[in-house]
């Protein structure tokens, strides 16, 4: 799809959607290849401002009312008690919220989300990038992290 021209987009699918996908098709050369050609908007924030933010706080912060069903790391949990349609819907109710954010960035030229203090945030983004122009970019100002967070948390299975 992205040779005809259609651009993918994922939230955080640099570190974990392109990672485990490769895996599962045993074509990690391939998933790299992909993975550096997405649109991961979670990814550009953190080349700007240093640190990740999640899915449903930009969800709140744009003004879209779609809610996450649950957090990810439940999705594992539920799929073992026998939940599959419960975790089916989550990840349905996940890719059409990341299209619906991803539409209102590109709308409205920002991304604004809701800080860990609950107050509103917003920087300005003129225009989604592509995971590999964006790993290009020099890291942001960390200085005033106790632990910075690393671009290889994200991209470093791009290297193995």
């Amino acid at each position: 799809m992205q040779k005809l021209g259609h651009m993918l987009v994922a939230w955080n699918g640099l570190s974990f959607d392109m990672r485990w996908i490769g895996h599962a098709a045993r074509d990690m050369p391939a998933a790299r290849r992909v993975a550096l050609k997405i649109y991961d908007p979670m990814f550009q924030f953190f080349k700007l401002k240093g640190f990740p933010v999640g899915l449903a706080k930009v969800g709140e912060g744009m003004g879209i009312q779609m809610k996450k069903l649950m957090s990810g790391a439940d999705a594992p949990k539920e799929w073992l008690a026998g939940n599959h349609q419960l975790v089916c819907d989550y990840v349905i109710g996940d890719v059409r919220l990341t299209a619906e954010i991803a539409d209102a960035i590109v709308q409205a030229k920002r991304i604004s989300w809701i800080t860990q203090r609950g107050t509103p945030s917003s920087v300005s983004l003129p225009r989604l990038r592509t995971v590999e122009d964006c790993m290009a970019d020099p890291m942001p100002d960390q200085s005033w992290m106790t632990e910075p967070i690393l671009q290889e948390r994200f991209a470093g299975w791009l290297g193995e």
